[in-house]
């Protein structure tokens, strides 16, 4: 504009990957709300859906039946939180890093079965999951 006061949307974008960039300085100017659970801010799943950006999130993500979540990102999962596969829904694995952001501990990744069904999940890329009791906590129940 004539002004140039606008920010134009390769401005924003690289200001959002600077926010979401772990150890940017930039980031370390946010307030860090994703350290803990949240329980009212769960993230239900229901549909395909594909994480290709750094996300930080404050609650349980659950994938409810005929859901499918790919995630090929970083993504900061809250302590005491847990990904949830219900039966008949698929988590893929695609190069992501989960972690805590805050160094804190969170569940991993808990299994659903109801009969012979039960949720799956898949590798693509290795992921890396950390901060977890175990690297990977799959627990089936």
């Amino acid at each position: 504009n004539s002004n140039q006061h606008a920010i134009t949307p390769c401005q924003i974008g690289k200001m959002r990957s600077n926010l979401a960039r772990v150890g940017s300085r930039q980031r370390d100017l946010l307030v860090k709300t994703w350290c803990d659970l949240k329980l009212d801010r769960d993230l239900y799943i229901d549909s395909s859906y594909h994480l290709k950006g750094s996300r930080d999130v404050e609650g349980n993500i659950i994938l409810l039946p005929g859901a499918q979540l790919r995630i090929s990102c970083r993504l900061s999962m809250p302590a005491g939180s847990e990904i949830v596969v219900h039966h008949g829904a698929e988590l893929i694995l695609d190069g992501a890093r989960i972690h805590n952001d805050c160094g804190k501990k969170w569940k991993g990744i808990r299994i659903l079965r109801k009969g012979k069904n039960m949720g799956l999940v898949y590798f693509g890329a290795i992921p890396i999951i950390e901060n977890t009791e175990k690297p990977l906590n799959f627990r089936v129940s």
